[in-house]
């Protein structure tokens, strides 16, 4: 009876050390993740400021001049709302996410709503997915799901644009390519191109499949974080120094924050997606839908290139102004000013040719994707009448 109650006693002892134990681990990975965290959102607001400062004019308040053939392009807004020069608030609420940021960072996103409705040049993928990552660091479980969920729908369906797109093998692949390949023989470098750039996107894609199995987590958190790494150092070092035209600079701090984000909020993700799912309540479980899930709305005409992760894939909507004698000016091309790509919409290209373009222009809208097709607007003529300001539109099938 005595070594029964012995035997009792040790289990219990035993249980009260491993619930101590578990106490303690607790302790140390919620004090590691508060850290993490922490980090993450001083990388997170550096990276966004920085391409602030990078893009200041794409946030100023600004004012189109016809007679000024260096003018800036016009705001393009999505609401009538009051325009102000938006950059100093949007700096100032960076302030306010690293000293305080249970109400900075639900600030500094109401602010960048704000500012893209006031111009549509300034939905810019870089600006919404650091923004993302900085609610990623709040406290609680759905902010880590909402910044993972995040990371594996960027990589995955930046894999998956490139792989299905023409452009990407034909244009994007050898610009990128050059600079260190030089000069070869035309067949033997688009074989090349091709196989190089669908192991690029493959790879891309895989690091979203790898980040999902607790067992890779760490393989594709190590991957991701070079891989962002050496395309920063790609794009700054040796395409642009090589003469590489229209990569700018507003990626850069971009690419330093996803390798960030890979280590702090993949490395040490050791919970199953199911259970992470289960864990959240129904508001951030459809958001966490969302943020999976709508990139394919871009194939339906519901959802914006650069919203669903369409980066450097070259199959977004691409349009130019036909000028009465013949001359071609390229609309996809005009935010290039502003230090920041244009956003590839129809509504943002007629919005633009509707405050810009003159008697007698004519607006050529190309739509390269299945729905476009189907749907009759894969090749649009938008023709602005020479006897006023009245219009004429057509939708023509591109054969």
């Amino acid at each position: 009876m005595a070594r029964n109650d012995n035997e009792t006693r040790k289990v219990k002892e035993s249980r009260k050390a491993t619930g101590a134990r578990r106490e303690v681990a607790a302790v140390v990975q919620s004090g590691s993740d508060r850290w993490r965290m922490a980090l993450l959102r001083i990388v997170a607001v550096a990276a966004q400021a920085a391409t602030f400062l990078v893009t200041y004019k794409l946030w100023q308040l600004r004012v189109y001049s016809a007679a000024d053939e260096h003018s800036l392009p016009p705001l393009l807004p999505l609401l009538q709302l009051p325009r102000i020069d938006m950059l100093p608030w949007l700096m100032a609420s960076l302030v306010v996410v690293l000293f305080a940021p249970k109400w900075g960072v639900p600030l500094h996103c109401v602010l960048l709503v704000l500012a893209m409705l006031m111009d549509q040049f300034r939905i810019q993928p870089q600006i919404v997915s650091l923004a993302i990552l900085m609610v990623a660091t709040l406290p609680g479980r759905w902010p880590r799901l909402v910044g993972r969920a995040h990371l594996i729908a960027a990589w995955f369906f930046a894999g998956f644009h490139k792989v299905i797109s023409p452009g990407f093998y034909d244009e994007t692949v050898p610009f990128l390519l050059r600079p260190l390949l030089g000069s070869v023989d035309q067949t033997t470098s688009q074989n090349m191109f091709v196989a190089i750039g669908a192991f690029m996107a493959l790879g891309e894609m895989s690091l979203a499949l790898l980040a999902l199995w607790p067992r890779t987590r760490r393989v594709a958190a190590t991957a991701a974080c070079g891989m962002h790494l050496s395309l920063l150092v790609w794009l700054s070092l040796v395409v642009r120094s090589s003469g590489g035209v229209g990569w700018n600079q507003a990626v850069w701090p971009w690419n330093a924050a996803l390798a960030a984000a890979a280590i702090a909020l993949i490395w040490p993700w050791n919970s199953s997606p199911v259970a992470d799912w289960l864990g959240v309540g129904r508001r951030a479980r459809m958001a966490i839908a969302f943020i999976l899930l709508s990139p394919v709305g871009y194939y339906f005409g519901v959802l914006d290139a650069f919203l669903a992760h369409c980066v450097y894939s070259n199959n977004t909507v691409d349009a130019h102004i036909e000028l009465p004698d013949g001359q071609v000016f390229l609309v996809s091309g005009l935010a290039v000013d502003l230090n920041a790509g244009t956003p590839p919409a129809h509504r943002i290209y007629e919005e633009y040719f509707r405050e810009v373009g003159k008697p007698g222009e004519t607006l050529v809208i190309d739509d390269p994707r299945w729905c476009a097709k189907w749907l009759g607007y894969s090749h649009r003529v938008i023709r602005k009448r020479a006897e006023g300001a009245s219009w004429e539109s057509g939708d023509e099938s591109k054969e």
